[in-house]
């Protein structure tokens, strides 16, 4: 339970702006953490919001269609990516802890917003040599001016030396803006309790934080 209780306290002191929902295991052994707030319009960014990576310095690939913005609804920062998967989309690649028996979790936070008339959100995926693996929707949050912060989940069955995490639209019409996204991973060496503890609590703060917004927004 001690341990518990320090892994949650160094979660909150590793969080930052968009930084709205960190797993509970971030600080841990094994673990890597790592925050774009895109200040710049440089396609291999390293994280500027945040960093704690003992195994290298992450760093963002972009794809020739995606485009930055120094502003869009009310954010400084903003990558747009088109509706085409295949042209709009931004890379993470997140050097990370080899355990090659042991399962490594994914944990990204991203703040979005549709452009206007499309229906599109964002996917995730990540990419493990030639096989993908896509990352789960947990919850949301409204945000205002029409952004949303969404939490997306996967846990890989063995831990790489490398993730190459991506993010693009789904959806047939339109695209998205990006303006932050947070990345967290964990190479568990014995999995069980936390995993679950894990996914438990992120779904208790998404639901209480989720009711706080609509309670705010009825008064």
């Amino acid at each position: 339970m001690r341990s518990v209780l320090l892994i949650l306290a160094l979660a909150g002191a590793f969080a930052r702006a968009d930084d709205l929902v960190p797993p509970s295991w971030r600080g841990a052994p094994g673990t890597t953490f790592q925050h774009w707030s895109f200040p710049t319009a440089d396609p291999a960014a390293t994280p500027d919001a945040g960093l704690f990576n003992p195994y290298g310095t992450p760093f963002l690939t972009v794809n020739s269609s995606a485009n930055w913005q120094a502003a869009a609804l009310g954010r400084a920062g903003v990558w747009t990516l088109p509706g085409d998967p295949a042209i709009g989309a931004i890379g993470f690649l997140v050097p990370n802890a080899l355990l090659p028996g042991a399962p490594k979790l994914v944990w990204m936070q991203v703040t979005w917003a549709a452009l206007p008339g499309s229906s599109s959100s964002p996917r995730g995926m990540v990419v493990v040599g030639t096989t993908p693996y896509q990352l789960s929707f947990v919850g949301e949050l409204s945000l205002p001016n029409g952004w949303k912060h969404w939490v997306l989940y996967v846990e890989l069955p063995r831990s790489p030396s490398l993730e190459e995490v991506f993010l693009f639209p789904n959806g047939p019409l339109g695209g998205i803006y990006v303006d932050q996204v947070v990345l967290d991973t964990f190479a568990v060496p014995e999995p069980g309790t936390l995993v679950c503890a894990t996914i438990g609590l992120a779904g208790l703060v998404l639901r209480r934080r989720s009711a706080g917004s609509v309670r705010r927004a009825e008064r």
